[in-house]
């Protein structure tokens, strides 16, 4: 029988009052009224929750079996609405148990995604989806760029690698309580070392022309649109 490490119970009920605690601080900041605050704080924290099972099609999402859960999301809007200045002052407190809650929803959904028989490549999508699909959520009803998209500290960058630490060590047939805890520990490595040392995200950088110099490849003018649009010289006949 193989040992695997339980994820307790209280902590799906504190990783939904913490997401929709941040989501509904930030539908106040934007000055939303209570209908969008509520709106926002409940698609924050079971937003990557609802994503997993519909993707996973698992039957009926969690939330809408657990009353729980909906109270815990409500809770965290009305907190937002009524005490946000208070609220704020927390922020540290429930950014820490929210970078650990990154991998918890990792593991969750990687857990769910095997039981199913997805392969290895489903679940670190289906696991990563699930960990940032709160945020995605808000963003997007807030008409904000989601923030998952934009160049920043690693927080998809850490679901990603919590997914695929869990995904590499299971497939090579380690136990699984080792690969839980290499998973929980590479999320927070990875955001830890993000804010501490401000790295952020990359962004695109075009390495073809350095490429085709290497290669012995001329690329005409520096800048593209010019060098497609420069007349060709014929030969005289």
């Amino acid at each position: 029988m193989t040992t695997a490490l339980a994820m307790p119970g209280y902590l799906d009920a504190t990783a939904i009052l913490i997401g929709a605690l941040t989501g509904g601080l930030y539908a106040t900041r934007k000055g939303l009224d209570p209908t969008g605050v509520l709106l926002v704080a409940f698609s924050t924290g079971v937003g990557g929750g609802l994503i997993r099972d519909v993707l996973l099609q698992s039957g009926i999402p969690v939330l809408l079996l657990n009353p729980l859960f909906q109270l815990y999301a409500a809770l965290g809007a009305v907190i937002a609405f009524f005490f946000g200045r208070f609220a704020v002052k927390l922020t540290p407190a429930y950014e820490a148990l929210d970078t650990f809650m990154i991998g918890g929803w990792v593991l969750l959904a990687v857990t769910k995604a095997e039981q199913i028989g997805l392969g290895p490549i489903p679940m670190i999508f289906v696991a990563t989806i699930a960990a940032v699909g709160g945020g995605l959520i808000r963003d997007i009803l807030c008409h904000d760029p989601p923030e998952l998209m934009r160049p920043g500290l690693f927080y998809g960058i850490a679901a990603f690698g919590a997914a695929t630490t869990y995904t590499t060590l299971d497939f090579a047939g380690a136990p699984t309580i080792v690969a839980q805890i290499a998973a929980l520990a590479a999320a927070v490595i990875l955001r830890v070392t993000s804010i501490h040392y401000g790295i952020t995200s990359p962004t695109p950088y075009d390495v073809s022309e350095v490429i085709l110099r290497k290669l012995g490849i001329g690329i005409r003018g520096s800048d593209p649109e010019q060098a497609g649009t420069e007349k060709t010289k014929w030969p005289a006949s």
